[in-house]
């Protein structure tokens, strides 16, 4: 029987080399698995590019779709992530500023990191957002902010990404486009730069074809996969103890027996063998054409420097009309591209220390807040305060209710619809204060319309904010519960019900524009 640790080893090795899908035999006497290897030795850097990705709307079918859809497309015919610097030190230390550009805005932003956090500045919003990074509690034993046995755990990581890097690309096989060009001269930060130029084109049928011939080149290689287990074993034989504690190892996971290792080898290749049979499978159904087409288009320009390191890029991606035919989405296109200059790699890069702000959420704040809270973290006169508020309308509020589940509405013989008053009010975000049996009051509190309600069944007088208000019809006990006429109610909290009958049966649909 394999042990545990060792076991589960083999088998997240197996997937996570069917991740892996770029080129890298060696063209022209050019080694491209040694320029994939050689970025690993990257500690410092600095940099600028974009990201960016143009959709190409189908605007007759947009013509059809309700206007509060059409004006949040608008917003997304291009979508670009600016970096204007990025800067990364030996200590793994960074700090990007940059912008998010959409089509009818820009949204500016800077964010810095250490080992321990993350902060992201964002315009318009008024208070950062940061983010603890530390190892405490995540991975028991790894120490918390400025431990050394942080730096020691990302240390690890990246040996055991080089001792395997050789395997892992060694037999991926190049696009069928591959062209270098051993003495270009490209300039970087507008300085003429001695590099060599790689180009490379794939198409989404190659692409088809080069997976099998991955899975191909694997299974064939047995010798290659037990040597790259060896290192596995030797990589975390050699961890120091405090490490191997919290990567949940135990000393006798990591020295399999001959037999184990066989048996691991053999799981592995068995996958791989698995894996072509299905993928043998799939290209004889036609979905297969739907996927791997000439509909995609890929092609990239790498300019890499006499210490084969990668200095500048030019990508971009087409997906063509074909794709979203039955996705129902009215896309006529989809074009993705991205370029990146790089320079000072490994020199003396300075990177601001984080300074956090007292007032700053962490991620639990985030998480915890309602759409029509998130909004008001912003300034109304910002971007992305228009983008959120205005046009993707994310504070706008919607729930059903039903007579049969739940908790139900009632409907009089008159016609007249109840609604429970707690329910609703939560529903909406608000919350229950207080119930006082003697005097049969009720407090709510609305926090998006910013009102507290004073009740009391059997009245139709109650105090919003401490002004008399008087409502149609009386709040009535019902089943121990108490409700409101529903116009009384909604009106109140300025929302509205409608009456929807269908074949699952009667409810209501209570929304609310903020």
């Amino acid at each position: 029987m394999i042990r545990k640790g060792w076991k589960r080893a083999g088998l997240a090795l197996g997937a996570l080399l069917l991740a892996v899908l770029v080129g890298c035999q060696a063209v022209g006497g050019f080694s491209l698995d040694d320029m994939i290897l050689k970025q690993l030795d990257v500690k410092s850097s600095e940099s600028s590019g974009t990201f960016e990705i143009a959709l190409d709307w189908d605007d007759a079918a947009l013509a059809q779709e309700e206007p509060k859809v059409a004006a949040a497309i608008e917003w997304f015919r291009k979508i670009q992530v600016r970096i204007d610097r990025s800067a990364s030190d030996e200590d793994g230390n960074a700090y990007v500023s940059g912008a998010l550009a959409l089509s009818k805005g820009e949204i500016p932003f800077t964010l810095q990191t250490d080992k321990d956090t993350v902060l992201l500045d964002v315009a318009g919003a008024k208070r950062p957002l940061v983010l603890d990074m530390s190892f405490d509690g995540m991975m028991p034993g790894l120490g918390g902010t400025g431990g050394e046995n942080s730096g020691a755990f990302e240390d690890a990581i990246l040996k055991l990404v080089g001792e395997a890097g050789s395997y892992l690309v060694g037999h991926l096989p190049n696009p069928p486009t591959v062209k270098v060009d051993l003495l270009a001269s490209e300039p970087i930060r507008g300085v003429p730069t001695d590099v060599t130029k790689v180009h490379a084109e794939l198409n989404g049928k190659e692409l088809g074809e080069l997976i099998p011939a991955y899975l191909d080149a694997l299974v064939k290689d047995e010798a290659g996969l037990r040597q790259l287990l060896g290192s596995i074993v030797k990589w975390a034989a050699e961890l120091p103890p405090e490490l191997q504690e919290a990567f949940g190892m135990e000393a006798e996971d990591w020295a399999p027996t001959e037999q184990e290792l066989n048996e691991t080898v053999q799981e592995i290749l068995d996958s791989f063998k698995e894996a072509q049979e299905e993928l043998a499978a799939a290209k004889k159904d036609e979905s297969w054409n739907d996927i791997f087409n000439e509909g995609i288009q890929f092609k990239t320009d790498l300019y890499v420097d006499r210490s084969m390191h990668i200095r500048k890029t030019n990508s971009e991606l087409t997906l063509s009309a074909e794709l979203f035919k039955d996705s129902g989405i009215p896309l006529k296109g989809v074009t993705i591209r991205s370029s990146e200059e790089i320079w000072n790699v490994n020199g003396d890069v300075s990177v601001p220390a984080i300074q956090k702000p007292f007032n700053a959420y962490d991620l639990e704040d985030l998480v915890e807040l309602k759409p029509f809270q998130a909004v008001k973290l912003f300034d109304e006169n910002s971007v992305i305060y228009q983008l959120l508020k205005k046009d993707l309308q994310i504070d706008d509020q919607e729930f059903l209710l039903s007579p049969d589940w739940g908790v139900p509405y009632v409907e009089t013989e008159d016609g007249d619809v109840y609604l429970p008053i707690r329910e609703t009010i939560e529903q909406l975000g608000g919350q229950f204060l207080e119930y006082d049996p003697a005097t049969k009051g009720i407090r709510f509190y609305d926090e998006a319309t910013r009102q507290t309600l004073e009740l009391k069944v059997g009245s139709a007088n109650l105090l919003v904010n401490d002004k008399p208000v008087a409502w149609t019809n009386a709040v009535e006990g019902v089943d121990g519960l108490a409700y409101a006429e529903a116009d009384d109610l909604l009106g109140t909290l300025h929302a509205k019900y409608s009456v929807v009958e269908d074949e699952y049966g009667d409810y209501l649909v209570v929304s609310r524009d903020l």
